[in-house]
């Protein structure tokens, strides 16, 4: 489980020096998979309470752009990050 905790890290670390305008370009970039996998990591980083500010927002257009579907996979998946 440290290797997970460790890439969480890194994942909220780079989502967080992302500039908040590009935040939407960026989750456009990515497939739908891509998309539900980043949800988890911003679920991660809140549990661990890392840059949460930036997590919400990031969360924020995430839901807008993939649905509650993105939502609903990130938290049933068995498999975690």
């Amino acid at each position: 489980f440290v290797w997970q905790k460790m890439s969480a890290g890194v994942v909220v670390k780079a989502l967080s020096l992302v500039p908040e305008k590009e935040t939407a370009s960026v989750i456009d970039g990515l497939s739908p998979g891509e998309q539900d996998v980043l949800m988890k990591y911003i679920y991660r980083g809140m549990e661990n309470g890392e840059s949460c500010n930036q997590l919400l927002r990031w969360h924020a257009v995430l839901t807008e752009k993939a649905g509650m579907g993105c939502i609903m996979r990130a938290l049933s998946e068995k498999q975690r990050v």
